[in-house]
């Protein structure tokens, strides 16, 4: 192979790697017995530093098929640089009324991302902490097999979705 072939090769790999980049999680859980219980936060934390002008935060909540409820409740409380404690409470409806998903199977899971992201309002620099819980009735929701977060740019969130 010539050295010009090497070089169109290369160039086609990197924009297909590029093409197909994936976010970079802030926080990846796998449940265990794929159940969450109430008292199992999820913690991760957010540098503004990292972070451009409009930033949204993504969730993405992996499913089992035989998952019970049509929707999910999820509660982000956020302690600020200088201690404030602000929360959120997140729902979408995954399930329409006659049963069917929202969202494509893969692999025999529904993973399936919250719309519209959050946007995030981060008035001050520095860490910001975060705690995810589930904010369901029952002590513990089961059919969940895994939670991932991801902050990108809001215009990159809007030309993806």
């Amino acid at each position: 192979m010539k050295i010009g072939q090497v070089y169109i090769v290369l160039i086609m790999y990197l924009c297909m790697a590029t093409a197909c980049h994936k976010p970079s999680y802030i926080l990846d859980h796998t449940f265990e017995d794929d159940c969450w219980p109430m008292s199992d936060s999820l913690m991760f934390s957010v540098d503004t530093e990292s972070l451009g002008a409009n930033p949204v935060m993504r969730f993405q909540v992996t499913f089992l098929k035989d998952y019970a409820k049509r929707n999910l409740y999820l509660k982000l409380l956020m302690d600020t640089p200088s201690d404030q404690k602000k929360d959120t409470l997140i729902q979408n409806i995954m399930i329409d009324e006659s049963g069917n998903w929202l969202t494509e199977a893969s692999w025999g899971v529904y993973p399936y991302t919250f719309e519209p992201g959050l946007k995030l309002s981060l008035a001050e620099q520095g860490l910001y902490s975060f705690r995810l819980i589930h904010y369901m009735r029952d002590e513990q929701v089961c059919q969940l097999q895994r939670v991932v977060v991801w902050v990108e740019e809001e215009s990159i969130a809007e030309d993806q979705h």
